[in-house]
C-alpha cells in the first residue's frame, strides 16, 4: 500500500487525478494491476491514504521533535509550507480531494506496521491519532495548560486553526514569485496573534506574484 502512495504521490507533482491511471500507478510501484486493486478500490481510496499518511507524517513531527502548545502549532504551518515549496500543485490537488470527499465517509486506517515504518517508531508506546482535529486540538489543549490567554473551547480554537492551515494551501496561487515558506511562517505568526500568543516578530512579508503586481497604484 505504501510503495502505491508513493507512487501517486509523485504522479500527482505534475499530473492531475483523472490523468493518472491505474496502471501507470501499479507499473511505477512494481506490483501488478490486480495487487493496486487488491488494496485499493479505486484511486480515489488510494488518494485518501495519501491524505491520512500526510497527516500522520506531520503529527509524527510534532512528537519527535518534542514540542506542545503554540510551538507545535507553528511547527505544524511550517510543514505545510514546505509540502507546498516541494511540490504546490499536488498539494493543491490533495487538499482540493480531501474537502469534496462527502461528509461522514470513513478514511482509511494505517496498519500498526506502517505506522511504525512511516515514523521510524516514534509512536512506539501509544496510537497516533492520524486526524489533524484531534492533534490540533491536543496541541491547543497544551497551549492553554501553559497558561496562554486563549479564549473559546478547543474544540473551536482547533477547528479554527485547521480552517487556517488548510485554506491557506487550497487558496494559494502557485507562482514561481510565491515564496511558500515565508508565506505560511506569517500564516502562523497570524494564527496565533489571533490566539492571544505574543512574541516573535512576523517574518518579511513573502513577495508579490507577479500576476499581482500592477503599475496603476490606484487600482
Amino acid at each position: 500500500r505504501l510503495a502505491i502512495v508513493s507512487a501517486l504521490r509523485e504522479r500527482l507533482r505534475t499530473t492531475e487525478l483523472s490523468d493518472i491511471s491505474v496502471e501507470q500507478l501499479a507499473h511505477d510501484a512494481d506490483v501488478s494491476r490486480m495487487t493496486f486493486f487488491n488494496y485499493f478500490s479505486s484511486k480515489r481510496e488510494a488518494v485518501d491514504l495519501l491524505m491520512v499518511i500526510h497527516v500522520f507524517e506531520m503529527e509524527a513531527s510534532v512528537r519527535r521533535k518534542g514540542l506542545r502548545g503554540a510551538d507545535g502549532i507553528e511547527h505544524l504551518f511550517a510543514l505545510v509550507g514546505e509540502a507546498m515549496v516541494d511540490a504546490p500543485q499536488r498539494m493543491r490537488r490533495v487538499y482540493t480531494h480531501c474537502h469534496a470527499r462527502p461528509a461522514g465517509m470513513p478514511l482509511p486506517q494505517l496498519t500498526r506496521a506502517e505506522c511504525l515504518q512511516l515514523s521510524a517508531g516514534t509512536f512506539d508506546d501509544e496510537e497516533p491519532s492520524v486526524s489533524l482535529g484531534h492533534c490540533l486540538k491536543r496541541l491547543v489543549d497544551e497551549a492553554q495548560q501553559d497558561g496562554l490567554p486563549l479564549v473559546g473551547s478547543g474544540y473551536e480554537l482547533s477547528h479554527f486553526i485547521g480552517s487556517l492551515l488548510n485554506g491557506a494551501a487550497m487558496t494559494g496561487h502557485s507562482s514561481p514569485d510565491t515564496d511558500w515558506k515565508q508565506l505560511f511562517r506569517r500564516h502562523a505568526r497570524r494564527a496565533l496573534g489571533l490566539l492571544g500568543v505574543e512574541g516573535q516578530r512576523d517574518p518579511r512579508p513573502p513577495r508579490i506574484p507577479k500576476r499581482y503586481q500592477t503599475k496603476d497604484k490606484a487600482r
